[in-house]
């Protein structure tokens, strides 16, 4: 087991990185609720599978638990008021907690319900699936998709702890676990070095050990940790690095309609547009560089076919958060372990990254 923590202002979150964590979830949730309640929010997949276990092990607390269906489809208004109403109905008050359990579809959507209900109320996040634990459930962004774009609408909330806990991911889908590895792909590039070698070697073998694969999420977590720590907020620019691929990502699930794809199979093609557009840009090629792309194709063959329209997917992307006026901002990569953040691309060099990644795609 691993144990990090990180802190803002007067707020420390604790990240707990292993398996079969009931224990600790136990001891986390029981030095935070107190003689409060405990709101348990649900994915629906999650709870068929080991809800009974769960509501066991927390049974000591005055619970309060909804299910909610999986997919991100769940990720709207319409769900967010119905969670608003069931928890205003059963009484919440600011001394109680909630508990979202399940992937970075339930995470976003409580993480978001939990701070906007009574104006905030404390909570926490068990993530049970690989994207969730190295990426969606952690540093503190909440928010729900719009029609226009994906999660326009959200806050800054951090939790009080997040529980990584690697047995829930023996139940996951094989589709759903191959999802992550855009997300870890793109921490492989952020980071470099050792960790790129470690993460591409993982996913081109599509296995590690336990202790392996926990020292790779302890990675990935640590990163972002470090990032959200200097820039919670994204107002120096620093953590939007976190969203290399994610402009293309974002605009892939939008104009597909939310759910075509897995938000994690949508960032893999997003990486590979993002390599292409930063060689484009940058025009130094770079053999680790190379390598990287070459992994994140090979991704992209288990990512179901789709019909994209490049047209609507460029004018998707003018909904992305990280515009600064009209102009889209890109997450590029000089080499990896080098991100930077670059404005006013030519749109003939964006409509090559996506031609490009969809030739790659429809191998």
């Amino acid at each position: 087991m691993s144990a990090l923590k990180y802190k803002i202002g007067d707020h420390t979150c604790r990240v707990v990185v292993g398996s079969s964590l009931g224990k600790t979830m136990a001891v986390l949730t029981g030095d935070l609720v107190g003689s409060g309640k405990l709101f348990i929010i649900c994915d629906a997949n999650v709870f068929a599978l080991h809800g009974t276990a769960i509501e066991k092990t927390l049974s000591r607390f005055a619970l309060r638990t909804i299910v909610i269906p999986s997919g991100e489809a769940t990720k709207c208004a319409a769900q967010a008021q119905s969670l608003h109403s069931w928890l205003i109905d059963n009484g919440i008050s600011r001394q109680d907690f909630i508990l979202a359990i399940g992937g970075g579809v339930t995470t976003d959507l409580a993480g978001f319900v939990a701070s906007t209900v009574l104006r905030g109320v404390r909570w926490g996040a068990i993530s049970t699936t690989l994207l969730g634990m190295v990426d969606a459930a952690i540093g503190g962004k909440t928010g729900i998709n719009h029609p226009s774009g994906k999660n326009l609408v959200g806050t800054f909330w951090q939790p009080s702890f997040v529980i990584c806990d690697t047995k829930y991911l023996h139940t996951l889908s094989e589709r759903e676990y191959r999802a992550a590895y855009g997300e870890l792909l793109k921490y492989a590039a952020l980071i470099g070095g050792k960790t790129l070698d470690r993460i591409i070697d993982f996913v081109e073998r599509h296995s590690a050990s336990e202790r392996l694969l926990e020292s790779i999420i302890v990675d990935c977590v640590r990163y972002k940790m470090t990032i959200v720590k200097k820039d919670e907020r994204e107002t120096s620019g620093l953590r939007m690095r976190l969203n290399l691929g994610h402009t293309f990502a974002h605009a892939i699930e939008n104009t597909l309609g939310y759910g075509r794809l897995l938000h994690g199979e949508a960032v893999t093609l997003g990486l590979y547009a993002a390599a292409e557009l930063s060689k484009s840009v940058r025009q130094s090629p770079c053999r680790a560089m190379e390598k990287w792309q070459l992994v994140v194709s090979h991704s992209m063959k288990s990512v179901p076919k789709r019909r994209l329209d490049p047209p609507r997917l460029l004018s998707a992307m003018q909904s992305d958060k990280k515009r600064k006026g009209k102009a889209v901002r890109f997450v590029l990569l000089d080499r990896p372990g080098k991100p930077i953040l670059v404005t006013g691309v030519d749109e003939t060099l964006v409509r090559q990254a996506i031609n490009a990644m969809m030739h790659a795609w429809k191998k």
